[in-house]
């Protein structure tokens, strides 16, 4: 990757690849966060300013925004990390790891009431069951921490059923 950087320092995709690769398999944040900041200008000076119709553009523009809300969450920058998802939803865009990743951010800033509200909306827009999976042990947690012991005991229940009639995905 960086041997195609230095072929062509202007192609997005190139920092946005390195950009995954730092932040995925090696947990250098800043590096990642600088390679996703860079991805998003060079994508931008190529074709523009967002929001796209096209859906490939489309595509490309939330991949370059998930990496960079995952790289502000990561480096504990909280408050970036919710403007980058505010921009994400100002777009028109929605992708199914956008509710468990605002409701964790949420969580983050101490927003408790709204992190629920967030996680129990977007879990009817999951179609993917190891999604499902993971915002339903968010929720859980989240009503844990709300002091809703018993409505968190029941999503958790949820959670455990739902791994275990599922053949694949992540563990909730």
């Amino acid at each position: 990757l960086l041997i195609a950087l230095k072929k062509d320092p202007k192609e997005y995709r190139a920092h946005l690849m390195l950009a995954g690769y730092y932040l995925a398999n090696v947990g250098h944040f800043r590096l990642a966060d600088q390679y996703a900041k860079r991805a998003e200008q060079l994508f931008e000076e190529k074709y523009g300013h967002p929001p796209f119709t096209d859906l490939r553009r489309r595509y490309e523009h939330q991949n370059i925004l998930y990496y960079l809300a995952q790289t502000q969450l990561n480096l504990d920058h909280y408050t970036e990390a919710l403007g980058v998802l505010d921009r994400f939803s100002s777009y028109g865009y929605y992708d199914e790891w956008y509710a468990g990743t605002r409701a964790w951010i949420l969580m983050k800033l101490g927003r408790i009431s709204e992190a629920i509200k967030v996680a129990q909306l977007g879990y009817q827009f999951i179609s993917t069951d190891g999604e499902k999976g993971q915002l339903l042990n968010m929720l859980g947690i989240l009503l844990s921490m709300n002091h809703q012991r018993e409505a968190s005991i029941d999503i958790f229940k949820q959670a455990i059923a739902r791994e275990l009639e599922s053949d694949k995905g992540q563990p909730a």
